[in-house]
């Protein structure tokens, strides 16, 4: 069960995203298009970030509020395509093994599932 104060920090965090997305969304969302490889990225990755915000923003903290989820969402539209480069989507699905990629003589190289190219 959660202590009081954590009750409260939960609730103080919860009113600061729902003024975020009434008020900011749409210029949330357009960041994250420029981000993003497509819409759907986007808003998945929006989406992320404000889960993001109301399990890890602190309330009595300095950080600017527009500036914590818009780097959030940056990131998560950087993590998904990295993902989808690396032949996984945003929630890990594994592509089809063998796929062309540019580059050198255009080789054909074996996907991996996310993180297996991390040591």
């Amino acid at each position: 069960m959660h202590t009081d104060t954590e009750q409260r920090r939960r609730e103080r965090v919860q009113v600061l995203a729902d003024e975020l997305y009434r008020d900011r969304r749409h210029y949330l969302l357009r960041i994250a298009n420029r981000n993003a490889v497509n819409r759907e990225d986007a808003e998945d990755s929006l989406n992320a970030a404000f889960v993001s915000f109301l399990e890890k923003f602190d309330p009595d903290c300095e950080a600017p509020l527009l500036a914590w989820i818009t780097t959030a969402a940056k990131r998560f539209c950087w993590a998904a395509d990295r993902s989808e480069r690396q032949g996984c989507g945003l929630l890990g699905q594994v592509a089809p093994l063998h796929r062309r990629r540019p580059g050198r003589a255009g080789r054909v190289q074996v996907g991996r599932p996310a993180g297996a190219w991390r040591r």
